[in-house]
């Protein structure tokens, strides 16, 4: 596997440039994603970068096109990467948006409960999610019944991921070594938390 940085795409962003890239992570042994936005005063030199881990948004795509932070960084002069997650696959993120359809939310359901910072939720949540959170109530969960939500059966993602990875961030070092024990032996059955 190449460790160099693959380049899979670019798009023109706010004037600079919004790149998606893979390379081999030696530390799981599988390729890993990630994005970065590169501002227009990066044609002329270095900039500052803020490293932003994508776990809470699924992807290293997801941020980039869901934050809307570019502006605001190509305001700054201000590089983002986007990274983590190193076993999300686009089919898991196709599933549950697709379970959108007809929903005001689609939320993974798996053994160890529902997986509500992976997934989707459509813009017609953020008036029931505001009054929620001016009444103090910070449970992610807890709007649920009040809108209409599809529960994504872990069933359905095992077939995308029959090893149940999907849902692993990596944001610690225990999470690094049991993410690494999940590569190395491919069969792995990760415990989503």
């Amino acid at each position: 596997m190449n460790s160099t940085p693959q380049l899979l795409s670019e798009h023109a962003c706010f004037g600079g440039v919004q790149r998606f890239y893979q390379h081999a992570s030696r530390e799981i042994g599988l390729p890993m994603r990630f994005s970065v936005f590169l501002p227009p005063q990066a044609e002329q030199g270095k900039v500052p970068a803020l490293l932003y881990l994508a776990g809470l948004t699924c992807n290293e795509e997801t941020f980039a096109i869901k934050a809307g932070a570019q502006r605001l960084a190509a305001e700054q002069g201000l590089a983002l990467v986007a990274c983590d997650m190193p076993f999300i696959r686009r089919e898991a993120v196709a599933l549950v948006l697709a379970g959108l359809a007809g929903h005001d939310v689609a939320v993974p359901a798996t053994p160890s409960g529902l997986e509500p910072l992976h997934a989707a939720y459509r813009k017609s949540c953020a008036p029931v999610i505001a009054s929620q959170l001016e009444e103090g109530d910070l449970k992610v969960t807890d709007f649920f019944e009040k809108v209409d939500v599809r529960y994504v059966p872990w069933e359905e993602l095992l077939r995308i991921d029959p090893g149940g990875r999907l849902l692993t961030n990596v944001n610690e070092p225990d999470d690094m070594r049991r993410a690494t024990g999940l590569a190395d032996d491919g069969e792995g059955k990760a415990e989503c938390r």
